[in-house]
């Protein structure tokens, strides 16, 4: 659905959410391989709360402060990482040239994840404006068809 809205030709969209992150390559607009790893944004707000020794409730919201984006991002920048090395070797597994990355899901809003996601996989790497809104808004332009 959401590269309904991003026209991705060849490449791939990675869908990071709260509980899982979904791959997705595309060849030619078509979907060659799809993945779905249980990574995504309440592995990073577990990773804080265990860091700084607060509730889960309180971590969801230092993680979503804009005043503490350096300080969280140094935080849960190993997590990170990692979604970028599943994300590289699931591009590897698909067998296909990808172009570029593109992000979308909730936790792609938290700043800086798109540069360390390109640095893990080698590839440029795009985010929309609102990369929560896109694959809602997918789904939706699919449902009119």
């Amino acid at each position: 659905a959401a590269n309904r809205v991003l026209g991705v030709a060849n490449g791939a969209v990675v869908d990071i959410g709260g509980g899982t992150t979904g791959v997705a390559v595309f060849c030619d607009g078509e979907v060659v391989y799809t993945a779905d790893e249980p990574t995504g944004g309440t592995h990073i707000t577990l990773v804080l709360s265990g860091r700084y020794g607060i509730s889960f409730t309180e971590a969801e919201k230092l993680k979503l402060d804009p005043t503490r984006r350096e300080e969280v991002l140094a935080a849960v920048t190993p997590v990170i990482e990692k979604m970028g090395t599943i994300v590289r070797e699931h591009l590897r597994r698909a067998g296909t040239p990808v172009e570029a990355v593109y992000l979308v899901g909730g936790t792609s809003c938290l700043a800086g994840v798109e540069d360390i996601i390109a640095r893990e996989t080698e590839l440029p790497v795009y985010k929309p404006r609102n990369p929560l809104l896109v694959t809602p808004l997918g789904i939706a332009m699919c449902s009119q068809v």
